[in-house]
């Protein structure tokens, strides 16, 4: 599921997702088509092959990736101090948000010279999120 989210707008086959996930072929086919009997996944026939992706319509496959985005999140935050800072001082900032995305050189270098942050809100709450950036701004 992360795979094929991080991967929006492209389609795969079984085999290319076997590869790319390090796992058996039989194992990627068996996987695919429980989440696409579940209508999490879209199956497309291009020529001999099948192609999958995500069906965004899908409560479901929201749900699911959702879920396995937050888990990916903890998973790189244990293992990487430095951003897990700033991903605290961004979570009181997540009830004007749809999304937050920590971006950029703040993920993988100790001297990043900046924050690099995608906010995704709903229409009128950019003067929160601005005002929100500003109170951050001034206490680091």
């Amino acid at each position: 599921m992360e795979f094929l989210f991080r991967n929006i707008p492209n389609k795969f086959n079984v085999n290319q997702i076997a590869r790319e996930l390090k796992i058996s072929v039989g194992s990627a086919y068996k996987i695919l088509k429980s989440l696409e009997k579940k209508g999490v996944l879209i199956s497309q026939r291009v020529g001999n092959g099948i192609y999958y992706v995500l069906d965004l319509n899908n409560k479901e496959a929201e749900n699911i990736t959702e879920l396995v985005l937050i888990e990916s999140r903890n998973k790189f935050l244990v293992k990487n101090p430095r951003p897990s800072i700033y991903a605290k001082d961004l979570k009181d900032a997540e009830k004007l948000n749809r999304a937050i995305i920590l971006f950029g050189s703040v993920l993988d270098t100790r001297d990043a010279k900046d924050v690099d942050v995608l906010f995704i809100i709903d229409k009128g709450k950019s003067k929160a999120v601005e005002d929100f950036c500003m109170k951050l701004s001034n206490l680091i």
